[in-house]
């Protein structure tokens, strides 16, 4: 399932090579994602064939990320405002 979704204004990711890490800059809140919800959202973000910057020292490989934790996951962030729909308005 491909979600058209980007960060919200005020957040940054990154990939670490045993997680994900997404900052809210509004709060300074920190987020550590597993390395699969960080392939999830990796995904979500650039597509499917995105490459994850440690993909050869990492357990994961390729797209390995399940549909449903990928909707999981994506749905999750939107929830807290963390990502916004790609074509919606901004709210």
């Amino acid at each position: 399932m491909a979600h058209a979704v980007r960060l919200a204004e005020h957040v940054v990711f990154t990939e670490l090579p045993f997680c994900g890490v997404l900052l809210d800059k509004r709060n300074l809140r920190l987020y550590r994602l597993s390395q699969e919800a960080s392939a999830a959202l990796r995904t979500a973000l650039h597509g499917s064939a995105a490459c994850g910057p440690y993909d050869g020292v990492t357990r994961l490989e390729g797209d390995v990320v399940d549909p449903a934790t990928r909707q999981r996951v994506i749905g999750t962030l939107l929830a807290q405002e963390l990502l916004r729909s790609a074509g919606g308005a901004d709210g």
